[in-house]
């Protein structure tokens, strides 16, 4: 590629940053038998409680998007994540570990379609990430950008255990000094992501902390 062609590339990106107010910008997806976060916007930052708690906020997007990079920030304001002894995090077998401080998910547009079964017996988080997919689009997965509370794990890369199609995660940092976190992922290719889930969770470990996030930003092309 010429410096031409790159210098073109480059005056084509835009940077978009993601409205954080959960009343008006995301949806919370909430669980039956497992109790919810609490979620509010402080000043202009993002804040989630956790008490043994998980509720996923959901964002669609009005249009596919072409993106090149995301970027996060944010800050653990108290609790922490209590990782049974001998355990991992992300275990999904006894003793559970599959809690996180933050994950951003990208719904990444593809082939899956809706499964042409009886409705009730799809769970609520994949009829609602199917209602992310415009019509006659399809969804590829959620892939998950998990904040470890350890960096030894980082780097790590898995279709989740419990749902190998539809869920895929990375650990792209860990949490930092005084609890906080920046992360940028970046694509070699443009993915098509068609929306947003955030999960902060701590039903499985019995955990209660709290966060910031105080930016969500978006290069694409």
């Amino acid at each position: 590629m010429s410096l031409f062609q790159k210098l073109s590339q480059l005056s084509l990106m835009a940077v978009m940053l993601i409205p954080l107010n959960p009343k008006s910008d995301w949806q919370e997806l909430k669980y039956k038998s497992i109790a919810s976060n609490k979620v509010k916007l402080a000043g202009k930052k993002l804040q989630i409680t956790v008490n043994k708690s998980a509720s996923p906020l959901i964002q669609k997007f009005n249009s596919d998007k072409k993106v090149v990079s995301v970027t996060v920030s944010g800050q653990r304001l108290s609790g922490s994540l209590n990782i049974p002894e001998g355990a991992q995090q992300g275990q999904t077998k006894k003793p559970k570990a599959d809690d996180y401080l933050f994950r951003l998910g990208l719904v990444l547009e593809g082939k899956n379609k809706k499964p042409r079964i009886p409705g009730f017996l799809i769970p609520a988080w994949v009829k609602k990430m199917f209602k992310l997919a415009p019509e006659g689009k399809g969804i590829k997965h959620i892939y998950f950008l998990n904040v470890a509370e350890d960096k030894s794990s980082v780097g790590q890369k898995r279709p989740h255990p419990l749902e190998k199609k539809y869920l895929y995660e990375e650990v792209i940092t860990s949490v930092g000094p005084e609890g906080r976190f920046k992360f940028t992922k970046s694509f070699k290719k443009p993915v098509s992501i068609l929306g947003f889930w955030i999960s902060s969770d701590g039903d499985d470990t019995k955990s209660q902390f709290s966060l910031e996030v105080d930016q969500i930003s978006v290069t694409t092309q």
